[in-house]
């Protein structure tokens, strides 16, 4: 079982989440994560992780460590974690077959970047073993809670020499409508399986378009 993580936040993405529901797999467990401050504690609601507090960039990291905490304790058995965004669309059978290469312990994966000299995966789409997860819930502490993909990658490295990781991992980049539907024409949908749809002019129409990608693969 993979456990899917989406950082989310309530009352925006309306339409990216219809087509996050949409989106479903065998063996793909797919939750959101948002932030309540009318809850006294993490709260599970059909789909969604409410966490209490306010939302705000910084506390991304907290929000991703509290649901790790949430979902990885005795009776939640999963092989990888994968921890995302709204505005990012996964063709889960491609996936499935990328985690097959991937060993059982000490992955922190992605698509890699550079700031400065420190090597972090992208947080729009990290895969984690459980035994990194539950290093960070346990280590939450010494966390910087700053920006959370650098966060993450300055404490696995300093503490404990893990490094971020590209292993084969595929994403294409599609920041408008026209990139969009040239790719459903002419692109590759038989290895890559991380879509990241950010639209940088208007993100209202991030959701409709990425249903038109999904339904290629779906």
């Amino acid at each position: 079982m993979i456990l899917v993580l989406v950082i989310s936040t309530k009352g925006e993405y309306t339409s990216q989440k219809i087509v996050w529901n949409e989106n479903k797999a065998e063996g793909v467990d797919v939750y959101f994560v948002e932030y309540c401050e009318n809850v006294l504690e993490p709260t599970l609601k059909d789909k969604t992780l409410f966490i209490p507090g306010k939302e705000s960039f910084k506390n991304i990291i907290l929000k991703t460590v509290q649901a790790f905490k949430f979902f990885l304790i005795d009776g939640h058995c999963y092989s990888y974690v994968l921890r995302t965004n709204m505005s990012s669309l996964w063709n889960f059978k491609n996936y499935l077959k990328f985690l097959k290469s991937l060993p059982s312990e000490k992955v922190y994966c992605g698509i890699v970047g550079n700031h400065g000299r420190l090597k972090f995966v992208s947080g729009a789409g990290i895969t984690f073993s459980p035994d990194i997860c539950n290093l960070l819930v346990k280590s939450k502490e010494d966390l910087s809670y700053e920006v959370d993909d650098l966060d993450i990658a300055k404490f696995l490295i300093e503490r404990h020499k893990i490094v971020a990781q590209q292993l084969g991992s595929q994403r294409t980049d599609l920041s408008n409508e026209e990139e969009i539907q040239s790719y459903i024409k002419t692109g590759n949908f038989d290895t890559v399986y991380h879509f990241r749809c950010k639209f940088l002019k208007n993100r209202l129409h991030e959701g409709e378009n990425m249903k038109l990608l999904l339904s290629k693969f779906i």
